[in-house]
């Protein structure tokens, strides 16, 4: 994590240093885009999912190199923004800057942390928002789909909006059945094995959460194993 002062853009140097020290003391590194400082747990955590990507052969591994964001930017913008603008529609600011944090973060104490709230306000607040949205934000999909709403660009002026109440259960009618979707997921997706897509698949289907592990036949702590 690297602050720049005095507003002068960086032309590699920083990165270049880095690099340098990378190299010296044999570190790896996960590297995450320009954001606002009170972003800075997110951040965190993007860098860190991106460190694991990395090794001696790729020392420095930047989060959009992860799939972090990469997919909102591939992503047809009509039908995506106006069906983000319509989920969000309800939210205020505060909603979607609280909503941004707990999602990247993925953890209630490192949003209360970095908003200056108690861990309780934040659960209070995410339940009011659950009755909100009318959805269930312990779903793993409908985190995933708010999270792609989160990053959508604006909406151009010209830009229809949809009317009525907006699903966040499933996404607009092919926005990802699309080559460069597709590309997206598969590389995402390169060097799992099976077992590893079918833990993954049916970790996330249960909410995130090791139950299954019995529907898997493994033992919890092997499941726990793999999604590490």
């Amino acid at each position: 994590m690297v602050e720049l002062h005095g507003g002068t853009p960086d032309d590699g140097r920083l990165l270049r240093l880095v690099s340098r020290v990378t190299e010296l003391h044999g570190l790896l590194a996960g590297l995450a885009g320009p954001l606002p400082l009170d972003e800075m747990t997110a951040a965190y955590a993007d860098a860190a999912v991106a460190r694991h990507s990395a090794s001696p052969a790729r020392r420095i591994v930047p989060a959009t190199a992860v799939g972090a964001s990469g997919l909102a930017q591939l992503l047809p913008a009509d039908p995506y923004t106006s069906w983000a603008a319509a989920v969000l529609d309800p939210l205020t600011p505060d909603h979607r800057h609280l909503l941004t944090m707990w999602l990247r973060t993925g953890s209630i104490p490192c949003t209360a942390t970095a908003l200056g709230l108690s861990p309780g306000t934040v659960r209070t607040r995410l339940r009011e928002l659950g009755r909100l949205l009318r959805t269930d934000l312990a779903d793993a999909g409908v985190r995933a789909h708010l999270l792609l709403a989160l990053r959508a660009p604006a909406p151009g002026a010209d830009t229809p909006v949809q009317a009525g109440r907006v699903s966040l259960r499933v996404l607009p009618y092919g926005i990802l059945d699309t080559r460069a979707a597709r590309t997206w997921a598969a590389g995402l997706l390169d060097g799992l094995d099976a077992h590893l897509r079918i833990a993954l698949a049916c970790w996330l289907r249960h909410h995130a959460k090791t139950a299954p592990a019995a529907e898997l036949h493994v033992h919890r702590t092997t499941l726990t194993l793999w999604l590490a």
